[in-house]
């Protein structure tokens, strides 16, 4: 993709690019909802990426030419702009705003992007343009010396605080990292990050599958998990989740079920169940245990389904998310595999564990129900964001 990327850029811009940079998309393997409330996550980079040739502007305009279209960013202004929530602008602007709040440099450019990440299938084709954003700028300005956490951080308060979503910090970390990450976000200011091997090639192989629902509708939905999730912490005296004492939800259950509902109590029940998933299923990734790994996600499967409750929502007429993980089940269960939410849920995608032997009849039986290309086979990506080699003059 590089080198028509260069190509690319020539193109559009009239002369060569100074670099061409490659951030991933991710999937997480553990963790569903528990970044958020500083939690313990499991996640990997994929061999699906955003890649950019770039050069400087010496005006402080930002020119981006995507496969979906061209928007300019002028950093004059680096405070949120209301008209730009929502839209890709507002995270070149947000990251912008970061950067410099942290003594690192920024500066116009222009930028001719491609990308392979499936939009709308929960690999974080979002995540992986922030961290694209933020690694631009380290490239051009900075000299490198932005630590890959660093512009992980820059992507989530970009996407916090210009973008208008409030997630954590799971999909760029993952971007921005690469492999398959350990992550520990008690200390969301410095997460702790341990890079693990992936052991379970000649097991099984992830699939994503995009059953082809919306998010466009679920921002509420979306929201209303870390309202929940707050509602217990507050009643607990503590910011998030992760820095409360389990053995004091438990004593106090009774107390929150009746001031934050059952609901909150459920989700909450959830991540105190899900955080703990995480480490053993590090451990079962160390240990290169296929079966303790798969029961561990089973696991985690039911409780987002029973206690997080990111199916579908009530008044969800399209239930395609659980139609898909209900036909994956029942091909998947009698051989040894393992189909679960994949992401935030309530739409969108679901992953699934597949034994090599039958690769090619699962395809088939997902791409029937919900279309071809709707099935997507994942390879971990060992590299983050990174400079690539460019085209020989």
């Amino acid at each position: 993709m590089a080198n028509g990327t260069e190509q690319k850029h020539t193109a559009l811009f009239g002369r060569l690019s100074e670099a061409v940079l490659s951030a991933p998309g991710r999937t997480e393997l553990c963790g569903n909802h528990t970044d958020h409330q500083s939690g313990r996550v499991i996640a990997a980079a994929i061999r699906r990426s955003i890649t950019a040739a770039v050069s400087p502007r010496a005006d402080g305009k930002c020119l981006l030419h995507t496969d979906i279209g061209a928007f300019e960013v002028t950093l004059s202004t680096l405070a949120p702009v209301e008209y730009e929530r929502g839209a890709s602008a507002a995270l070149v602007r947000g990251v912008a705003e970061y950067f410099a709040a942290h003594s690192l440099k920024i500066g116009g450019f222009n930028a001719a992007i491609e990308s392979d990440i499936p939009i709308g299938s929960g690999v974080s084709s979002s995540a992986a343009f922030e961290v694209l954003i933020g690694r631009i700028f380290n490239a051009l300005y900075n000299n490198g010396s932005a630590e890959p956490m660093t512009i992980a951080l820059a992507a989530q308060y970009a996407e916090n605080a210009h973008f208008g979503k409030p997630c954590g910090l799971m999909d760029q970390a993952a971007c921005a990292l690469g492999g398959v990450q350990f992550i520990d976000f008690f200390d969301n200011a410095a997460p702790n990050a341990s890079a693990l091997e992936w052991p379970f090639t000649n097991e099984f192989a992830i699939y994503i599958i995009n059953t082809g629902s919306s998010h466009a509708d679920m921002a509420d939905a979306y929201t209303q998990i870390t309202a929940d999730m707050k509602s217990v912490s507050d009643i607990l005296g503590v910011d998030r989740l992760g820095h409360a004492d389990e053995a004091e939800f438990m004593r106090r259950l009774g107390e929150i079920r009746r001031a934050a509902g059952d609901r909150a109590t459920m989700r909450a029940l959830h991540f105190f169940g899900e955080n703990a998933r995480v480490s053993d299923m590090a451990a079962a990734i160390r240990s290169a245990d296929a079966a303790a790994y798969a029961r561990i996600m089973l696991q985690s499967a039911a409780s987002s389904e029973s206690l997080l409750q990111n199916i579908f929502t009530p008044a969800q007429r399209d239930r395609s998310l659980a139609i898909g993980i209900a036909l994956a089940r029942r091909y998947l269960d009698p051989i040894g595999g393992v189909a679960r939410v994949h992401g935030g849920g309530f739409a969108g995608t679901i992953q699934a564990y597949v034994p090599l032997a039958r690769l090619a009849d699962y395809k088939k039986l997902m791409e029937d129900a919900f279309g071809a290309g709707s099935c997507t086979a994942l390879m971990v990506r060992p590299e983050g964001a990174v400079m690539m080699p460019m085209e020989a003059e």
